[in-house]
Parts: C-alpha cells; structure tokens; sequence
C-alpha cells in the first residue's frame, strides 16, 4: 500500500486484521464478511508488524513465540537469520534466552525491528501485514529477506512501506 501520511494505510491493517469490528460497510475474506469469523482465528493466520509494535518484557525468543511453549528453536533460529536478527542475537551471552524489555534495555532500533518481523513471520501466517519492515536494513538484507517472503508463499502479503526509494514487489 501506498500513501500519504495519515491517508488511513494503518487503518487498513487494523480494518483487515479484524482490530476493528465497529465500522460500516464489507470487508470479505474468502468471499465471507469478517464480522462471520472468530477474531482469534484471524488474528492466528495473521502475521502483523506495524510502526507502533513493542517488544514485550521477556527474552528474545519469548517476544518472538509470545507463549508457544512448542517451539522449534531451528526454525526460530532460521528466521533470526532470514530477518538479521542473528547478527545481534549470535553476539550476547544469553542468546535468545536474553531478557529484554521496552523499558530497562537499551537495544538498537534496528534489533528490535528484527524481533517484531520474526515475531509476525513465525506462525507462517496466511496474511502477512508489514508496515515498514526494512527500516534499518541494509539493501543486501532487504533482497533476501524479500526472496525469503517470496519463498514462504503466504497467501496474501501487504506491505505499507512510507519510504518511497525502497518501494519493491514481492
């Protein structure tokens, strides 16, 4: 998607993400409204990184499987590396088990950037909603990780991207 500045991209998310129920008009999945779906299960298929995303308090892999107790740390571990999260994850002691916080831990814009998109890959979602997802990254990155989205074939990806010199089709 592609916008102005407060044109209402965000608020597309939250309309199609089912965030937002109180609104007039259709939306349609699969030729079926919304309002006709368990919001849960939505939210379930829905892998979702938006501008104002926040790491939880919890170690890396916690804010990554946010309560998936049956995780496969391999996988995670391929994301990491797919999103560029390894690069700071392989360089502290505690790895993924290292506790972060929004509010005590001083970690890099960039990093936390990676966590969030791990974190809104790692469900193989069926819709994927990205809001400025390469902020920070550099060009070689962001062409494998735009290969590596391709690769995972998501039924649907929607990119909101506000920085108009690295606009690209996946």
């Amino acid at each position: 998607l592609k916008g102005d500045r407060f044109s209402g991209k965000t608020s597309i998310f939250n309309l199609i993400s089912g965030s937002y129920l109180n609104f007039e008009g259709q939306i349609l999945i699969n030729d079926i409204p919304i309002r006709n779906y368990d919001v849960n299960m939505i939210r379930n298929k829905t892998g979702v990184l938006l501008k104002g995303s926040s790491i939880i308090d919890g170690s890396i892999l916690q804010n990554i499987c946010l309560g998936d107790d049956q995780y496969n740390i391999e996988y995670v571990l391929e994301l990491s590396k797919e999103t560029g999260l390894w690069d700071y994850v392989k360089e502290i002691k505690e790895g993924f088990d290292e506790i972060i916080s929004p509010y005590r831990n001083k970690i890099p814009s960039h990093v936390i950037q990676s966590i969030l998109l791990t974190r809104a890959l790692y469900n193989k979602p069926n819709l994927l909603l990205l809001e400025d997802p390469f902020i920070g990254m550099k060009e070689s990155k962001i062409s494998r990780l735009v290969e590596y989205i391709k690769s995972c074939n998501h039924p649907t990806v929607i990119i909101i991207n506000n920085d108009n010199g690295s606009v690209r089709e996946i």
